[in-house]
C-alpha cells in the first residue's frame, strides 16, 4: 500500500473514531447527569484527573518507548526491538505492584482530603477503585498497541478505540437502564472497555508483528534506563499539563464546591474531546514521520511536518470555531437539566478552556518533532515553570478575587495560547536546524482563517432560529461547508491542494 494512501486511511479512521465518541458522549454525559446528580457528576472527570497524576511516573518509561522500538524494528535490528518491547512490559508490570498501594490509600481516605458528599462517599470510592483498576489493565499491555503505530496501520487503532467506547457505553445504558443509579457504573464500564482494548491489543499484535515477542531473557535494565534518560523529561512534560489544566477540578472541589466542580467538568468534555481529536489526527503522521526520521533526508521530515500542520488545521479549524459560534444553543439543547446560568457558566468555561485550541490546532504535529530528536528536556522545564506560574496565579486570584471557576480556567488558557504561539513553532524549528519563523506561515494563516470564519459561522447563525436540534444541525452543515471550503483555498499551496485531494482520492479506490 503506497504511503500517501496509508496516511489516509490513518485520517479517516482517525476522524471516524473521533466522531464515534463523540456520538456517544453526546448522549451518555446528559444521560449520567441526569442520572446520577450534577452534584456528584464531576467526581468522575476529577478520578481522571488523578490518573493523570500517577502517568507522570508511567510517562517516564513509556513515553519514548514506541519512537525506541519503531526505529529499531524499521531499520531491522529485531533483537534491539524485543529488548526494548520485553524491557517496557517488564517495567510496566513493576509499576503496577508499586502504584497499587498509594493508589489504594488514595481511594480509601479519599473523603479526608477531597470535598466528597457524605451520602455518596461509598458510590464515590468504588467509582475511582475501578477507574485505577481499568488503568492498571492498560498499563500493562500499553505496549501492546506499538504493532499498528510500527506498521503504519493506525485504522486498526481506530477500531480498536471505537471497540472499546462502544462497550463502555452499552455497560453504562444497560446498568443505568435496568439497575438503581450510581455513579461507579462509570468505573464498571470504564473497566470492561480497557479489558477489551488490551485483548484486542495482543490480538492485533500477534498478527501484524509475531516477530516482535515477549521473551523475558531479553528484559535489559540498561534499556529502561536509556528510555528514562529521554523519558524522565516527558514526566516533567506530563506535570507541566498537570500544572496547567489537570488541577482545575481538585482546585475547584477545594476552594469553590463540589457543584462548582461539576460544573467546570461538563463544561471541559467539549475542549477535551477536541484536544483528544487534535491528537489523533495529528497521530496519524506520526508513525510516517517516524519512519521517515529513520530512514530519508530531514528536508522530507520538514515537508512532511509542515504539511500535517495545514492538514490538520483543514480538518480541526471547522469544529473547533463551531464550537466557538454555537456552543451556548448546543449546550441549552444538549442539557435540558441545567438552568439558563449555568448554561451561561459552562459556555463562559468552555470558551476559555478552548481558546488555547485556536493554535494548537496547527502546531500539534511539532510536538512529534521533540520526540523524534530526543530533545524534550528544554519544552519540559519551560512548561513546568509556566504552569507553576499557573498554580500561583489561580491560588491568588481564588484567594483574593470572586472569579472562582474563571480564574480556574482563564489563567491556564492564556498561558497555554502564549506558550503554543511564541515557544513550540521555535523550538521545533531549533531541533530540525531551520529558521526559527519556518513554521509562522502556517500558523498565521490559520488564525487569519479562524477570525475569518468566525465571523461567517456567527452570522449564518444569526439567520436560524437555533431551538431545536434540526435546525442547529442544519446551520453546522452549512457552516462546515464553508469553513472546509475556506480552510481548502487558504491553507495550502497550489501543489498542496494536489496533495489533499490525492489523499483523498486514494480513499476511494478500489
Amino acid at each position: 500500500m503506497s504511503h500517501r494512501k496509508q496516511i489516509t486511511i490513518n485520517i479517516v479512521s482517525q476522524i471516524v473514531s473521533f466522531a464515534v465518541s463523540l456520538a456517544i458522549n453526546f448522549f451518555l454525559v446528559p444521560f449520567t447527569v441526569e442520572k446520577i446528580g450534577k452534584e456528584v457528576y464531576g467526581f468522575f472527570g476529577l478520578a481522571n484527573n488523578f490518573l493523570e497524576y500517577v502517568t507522570v511516573i508511567t510517562v517516564a518509561v513509556n513515553g519514548m518507548a514506541n519512537r525506541f522500538i519503531t526505529v529499531a524494528y524499521s531499520k531491522g535490528e529485531m533483537a534491539e526491538a524485543k529488548k526494548y518491547f520485553t524491557s517496557v512490559t517488564v517495567a510496566n508490570v513493576f509499576l503496577t505492584a508499586v502504584l497499587s498501594v498509594p493508589a489504594a490509600l488514595t481511594v480509601l481516605f479519599l473523603d479526608k482530603f477531597t470535598s466528597v458528599p457524605a451520602k455518596n462517599a461509598l458510590d464515590i470510592k468504588v467509582l475511582w477503585a475501578l477507574i485505577f483498576i481499568m488503568f492498571f489493565v492498560n498499563l500493562i499491555f500499553s505496549r501492546f498497541d506499538v504493532a499498528p503505530f510500527a506498521k503504519n496501520r493506525l485504522e486498526i487503532t481506530s477500531l480498536v478505540n471505537v471497540s472499546s467506547v462502544l462497550s463502555k457505553a452499552a455497560v453504562i445504558a444497560l446498568l443505568y437502564l435496568f439497575f438503581k443509579p450510581y455513579l461507579y457504573y462509570v468505573g464498571i464500564a470504564a473497566l470492561v472497555s480497557g479489558l477489551l482494548s488490551a485483548a484486542l491489543k495482543v490480538f492485533f499484535k500477534k498478527k501484524l508483528m509475531p516477530d516482535l515477542a515477549f521473551d523475558k531473557k531479553l528484559f535489559d535494565f540498561g534499556a529502561v534506563k536509556t528510555l528514562l534518560a529521554v523519558g524522565i523529561w516527558n514526566s516533567a512534560s506530563q506535570l507541566s499539563q498537570i500544572l496547567f489544566t489537570g488541577l482545575d477540578l481538585l482546585l475547584a472541589n477545594l476552594f469553590i464546591g463540589a457543584y462548582d466542580m461539576s460544573l467546570l467538568s461538563v463544561a471541559k468534555t467539549l475542549p477535551v474531546m477536541i484536544i483528544g481529536f487534535v491528537g489523533v489526527v495529528a497521530g496519524a503522521f506520526y508513525p510516517s514521520m517516524t519512519i521517515c526520521y529513520s530512514t530519508r533526508p530531514k528536508e522530507d521530515l520538514l515537508k512532511e511536518t509542515a504539511f500535517a500542520m495545514s492538514l490538520c488545521g483543514l480538518i480541526l479549524s471547522v469544529p473547533v470555531v463551531g464550537i466557538a459560534a454555537f456552543g451556548k444553543s448546543f449546550f441549552a439543547l444538549w442539557l435540558p437539566s441545567m438552568t439558563a446560568e449555568e448554561i451561561t457558566t459552562i459556555y463562559i468555561l468552555t470558551m476559555l478552556t478552548l481558546l488555547p485550541q485556536t493554535l494548537s490546532i496547527y502546531i500539534f504535529p511539532l510536538y512529534q518533532i521533540n520526540t523524534l530528536t530526543c530533545k524534550v528536556k528544554v519544552p519540559a522545564l519551560v512548561d513546568c515553570a509556566i504552569g507553576a506560574i499557573n498554580v500561583g496565579a489561580v491560588f491568588l486570584l481564588l484567594k483574593y478575587t470572586s472569579l472562582g471557576l474563571f480564574a480556574i480556567a482563564g489563567v491556564s488558557s492564556l498561558l497555554l495560547l502564549l506558550r503554543i504561539a511564541f515557544f513550540v513553532p521555535m523550538y521545533a524549528s531549533s531541533n530540525l536546524g531551520v529558521s526559527k519563523l519556518a513554521f509562522y506561515p502556517v500558523l498565521l494563516k490559520g488564525l487569519l482563517l479562524n477570525i475569518v470564519m468566525f465571523a461567517a459561522f456567527y452570522g449564518i447563525k444569526s439567520l436560524f432560529p437555533i431551538n431545536s436540534w434540526i435546525m442547529l444541525i442544519t446551520a453546522a452543515a452549512v457552516c462546515a461547508l464553508l469553513g472546509y471550503t475556506l480552510g481548502f483555498f487558504a491553507l495550502f499551496s497550489r501543489e498542496e491542494k494536489k496533495k489533499v485531494t490525492g489523499f483523498f482520492a486514494d480513499k476511494f479506490k478500489k
